[in-house]
């Protein structure tokens, strides 16, 4: 059998001390590819298998003098045929302990087709390289890690950062797909933003399911909560329009200019609506038709939804309906104090809405 298989299967097996035997002679295995035509090299296979001891290995045995290859060039950078690094392998099969042998070996952070670390770590549930990715995401790492101690000039920097932010929203639209509420919340905390786009896409989402699970229930309530100021945002046309062929009757999709609350309103969903009542959502937006969420659901004759609606406006008296609507959601999004908001209500309703706004 020839040198190269060999060495390949001792790496697959994770025969640590027959890989060391074959590179103590023969360290140009290391860039060597893998003759099946993936273009994937020993690095790749440990990081896919979660080998650590075979890692550590190959990461020591990486020549000293670095300088001699470009650094996305050195063999635990390369991407194969699929565009995946071993950096992504390891994020996408939940090898933690991997992610931070590379990571401490200066393996670039690098996006090919997709394929970034952080969303796959995110699309697959691993809060803890999530959390890890993140930390390697901040600007002083991130840059150092990809540039060593090149001084970076100020538009190349700027680029670098818009790409972490895109990555960033890239990982929490598919942790958002995939209903990992857990990684959800750690990249909300870390200051992730959700578009109108993504908030009614996970909507929209959620609709397809008359009984939404327990997990995206949460995601949905940590979005709004995270997002309240875009709860009342109006659509922009090309998100609007995106989303909207899910509705397969033309006569029901929502005209434009309106919220997320005339989107739903168009889908019938009750569960939806209550939802987005509570979060603070205003009834009384118009879109440019000159409808109301309420009229939407009129015209498409969910009857459920128009009940809602109704019940919500018999909640307060109907002249302080704009008035406590916008309170809530301006409590909401954390712009004035609860008890100034109750305060701009009329006495009579000053106390009992107090609690609610609250909630």
């Amino acid at each position: 059998m020839a040198i190269v298989d060999l060495f390949f299967e001792a790496v697959e097996r994770n025969d640590v001390e027959g890989v060391r035997a074959l590179l103590k002679k023969r360290r140009y295995l290391l860039s060597i590819l893998k003759n099946d035509g993936s273009n994937c090299n020993a690095f790749h296979i440990a990081a896919k298998r979660g080998h650590v001891e075979m890692m550590n290995l190959l990461l020591v045995s990486l020549p000293d003098e670095k300088h001699h290859f470009s650094q996305g060039r050195l063999p635990h950078n390369r991407p194969d045929l699929s565009y995946h690094t071993p950096l992504s392998y390891a994020a996408r099969y939940g090898h933690a302990v991997i992610v931070g042998q590379l990571r401490h070996a200066g393996a670039v952070y690098k996006v090919f087709n997709q394929n970034s670390p952080l969303g796959l770590a995110a699309q697959y549930g691993h809060v803890d390289i999530v959390r890890q990715l993140l930390v390697a995401l901040e600007p002083g790492n991130f840059f150092l890690s990809m540039m060593g101690e090149v001084k970076l000039d100020p538009r190349l920097s700027q680029m670098l950062a818009r790409e972490v932010v895109e990555d960033k929203t890239g990982a929490l639209w598919l942790a958002m797909y995939d209903d990992n509420a857990d990684v959800v919340s750690v990249l909300l905390e870390a200051g992730c933003e959700a578009s109108v786009g993504i908030l009614l896409a996970k909507l929209f989402i959620a609709e397809e399911r008359r009984v939404i699970p327990e997990k995206r229930l949460s995601i949905i309530h940590q979005l709004l909560t995270a997002n309240a100021e875009n709860v009342n945002r109006e659509i922009p046309e090309p998100e609007l329009l995106r989303q909207c062929t899910l509705i397969r009757d033309s006569h029901r999709r929502p005209a434009p200019g309106g919220t997320l609350l005339h989107a739903i309103a168009s889908l019938g969903h009750d569960a939806l609506v209550r939802i987005l009542l509570e979060h603070g959502a205003d009834p009384t937006r118009r879109n440019t038709a000159g409808e109301t969420p309420r009229d939407v659901a009129m015209r498409c004759q969910h009857i459920s939804v128009v009940q809602i609606f109704d019940e919500a406006r018999r909640s307060v008296r109907p002249l302080q309906d704009l008035c406590f609507f916008r309170a809530r959601a301006a409590v909401a999004a954390g712009e004035i104090p609860t008890e100034e908001a109750a305060a701009k209500l009329t006495p009579s309703l000053a106390r009992g809405v107090c609690s609610r706004l609250t909630h």
